[in-house]
């Protein structure tokens, strides 16, 4: 389903978003296992960099995941988080998430991201809708999930969570 969407580079105007490489490993060894990370998404047990290579190439090889780093558009180009799109089986459409390196937090790059991938998914016109998912007690995301204009969707319970699902429209439905 996103095959021909997840090799993209997209530009926005602080940052380049490109797709996620087995050469990120170290970053997503840091990212994975911030306390953030950890309080909001769970433990995904990448406590290595040999486990940060395998999620990195599953996830390569996964048609319906599209993973892409953050980067500044600055002279640097170390990551400061990741976006993702990902069709999950108890969602109808795919959903889109965030997350950040702790200093990077604050500062504008999870909301420049989104709004950068959702024009991009407009421009293609591949997609009715998407989701975003978060857990309740995430005040942070929810209130970018509201700065970005997604609405509530419903409330699910997935592996023992309590998941807040929210939806933004994207165009007119042909349902």
């Amino acid at each position: 389903m996103l095959q021909h969407f997840k090799d993209k580079r997209i530009l926005s105007p602080r940052l380049i978003i490109s797709p996620i490489a087995v050469k990120d490993a170290l970053f997503v060894k840091e990212l994975f296992n911030t306390s953030e990370w950890l309080k909001y998404i769970g433990d995904r047990n990448i406590h290595s960099i040999a486990a940060a290579e395998d999620f990195i190439s599953n996830a390569i090889a996964n048609s319906n995941a599209a993973i892409w780093t953050i980067c500044t558009n600055k002279k640097t180009t170390l990551p400061l988080g990741i976006i993702t799109l990902i069709k999950r089986d108890y969602l109808h459409y795919p959903d889109v998430g965030y997350a950040l390196l702790p200093d990077a937090m604050n500062l504008g790059y999870a909301q420049e991201a989104t709004l950068a991938v959702i024009e991009e998914i407009k421009i293609t016109n591949f997609l009715a809708q998407i989701h975003a998912i978060t857990l309740e007690e995430n005040v942070q995301s929810l209130n970018l999930l509201r700065k970005l204009h997604f609405s509530f969707d419903k409330q699910i319970s997935e592996q023992n969570e309590v998941l807040q699902v929210y939806k933004l429209e994207l165009k007119k439905s042909s349902f």
